[in-house]
This record gives C-alpha cells, sequence and structure tokens, in this order.
C-alpha cells in the first residue's frame, strides 16, 4: 500500500525546522509520500478519487482527513466574528464584547488549533474572570507555549518532543527534543493526567 500525507505547509512542523526534518527522515524510511503546500480540494466517494487544489486527482482505498475548521452558525453572523473568527485578546482571551470570552477552535489566538493550547486558553480566561471579580490585577497572560509529544509507533515505544513559542517571533520558534524514555513516560502521566482531570 501507498501513504500520502497532504498538509497545507512546507514543512510538517513549521517553528522547528530541526523536527521537521527528523520527521521526513522517518516518512521516507517508511516509504510515507509527504506532500508540502497542498491541499484536499474535493472527494469523490463514489469513483474514490480525491483532488487536489491545484486541480489534481489522486485515487484512494481508505481517506482519514481533518475537516475544515468554523465557527458554529450561532456565530457567524455575530458581532464578534473577524475574518472567520471571534477576535479576542490573545493574551486574556477577552472579547471586543467585556465579560465575553472565547478559547479553543473558535477563537484567532494565533496558535493552532489543538486541545494543548485550548487547556491553557481556558485556564487563562478563568483566572482572567476570577481577577475581575475579586478587584486584583491579572498576571497570568497566555503565552502561546506548548509541547507536542511525537509518537514513532515502532517497537522500542519511541516519543520525542517538540516544545513551541508562537508569540516570540512571527513565525514561531520551536525546540526538539530526540526520542527518549523519559519522554515517553512524560507522554504516559500527560494522558493520565488529563483523563483524571477531565473525565474522572
Amino acid at each position: 500500500f501507498h501513504i500520502q500525507l497532504v498538509v497545507p505547509f512546507e514543512y510538517p512542523i513549521p517553528p522547528s525546522l530541526r523536527a521537521s526534518k527528523v520527521l521526513l527522515k522517518e516518512f521516507a524510511q517508511r516509504g510515507i509520500e509527504y506532500v508540502p503546500e497542498m491541499m484536499i480540494y474535493q472527494l469523490d466517494p463514489g469513483t474514490k478519487v480525491a483532488m487536489y487544489d491545484d486541480g489534481t486527482e489522486v485515487p484512494y482505498e481508505l481517506f482519514l482527513g481533518i475537516p475544515a475548521h468554523c465557527v458554529p452558525s450561532v456565530l457567524k453572523n455575530s458581532d464578534l466574528i473577524f475574518d472567520e473568527w471571534v477576535k479576542i485578546d490573545k493574551y486574556t482571551m477577552q472579547t471586543s464584547i467585556q465579560g465575553v470570552y472565547a478559547i479553543g477552535d473558535v477563537a484567532h489566538m494565533g496558535t493552532p488549533k489543538a486541545g494543548f493550547y485550548a487547556e491553557k486558553a481556558g485556564r487563562t480566561a478563568a483566572l482572567h474572570i476570577l481577577s475581575e471579580y475579586r478587584g486584583e490585577v491579572f498576571s497570568a497572560f497566555f503565552d502561546g507555549k506548548s509541547k507536542c509529544f511525537i509518537e514513532y509507533g515502532d517497537q522500542q515505544n519511541r516519543v520525542a518532543r517538540v516544545d513551541v513559542d508562537f508569540f516570540s517571533s512571527p513565525y514561531g520558534k520551536g525546540r526538539h527534543f530526540a526520542p527518549s524514555r523519559e519522554i515517553a513516560k512524560e507522554k504516559e502521566h500527560y494522558g493520565i493526567s488529563r483523563e483524571k482531570r477531565w473525565f474522572v
């Protein structure tokens, strides 16, 4: 079988060229074709053909994709929307309306729409609401920093990590940490702790 990974940007992890090069090497070793700066424009489930946004047609047997992000209909026609997303103060999560906050997929945060950022943004919004209620000076600003675990899925259970800061430069900065048992344990702890915090 043949696997293609189609992404809209040049590198797998744009803020970290080093991590991207490591991933590209791993893709090549596994026979995974990396298709950069491209998006899927259309799918035809009947003929099982995917069309890139440049018009190229590619047959497929199994398609796994991330649907286009968009705000829910209840927000689309509201005064909160700017350039498709809810405009916020990226350091406090507050919208243009006093006392109204937005986080996660609907918010224009200046970071990827990932769970780690949404969790931190939720904490920031909650602490900002608390500080307003108590009349305190707010200092727990959202910093645009995150970590991304990279699991290789091999018998060695290799897990690497990239620490990313999206607010320190226009394109973000990333630091790559090579696979280790310590990072694998860190990822396992992260998953267990979130499961307990969110669902138990």
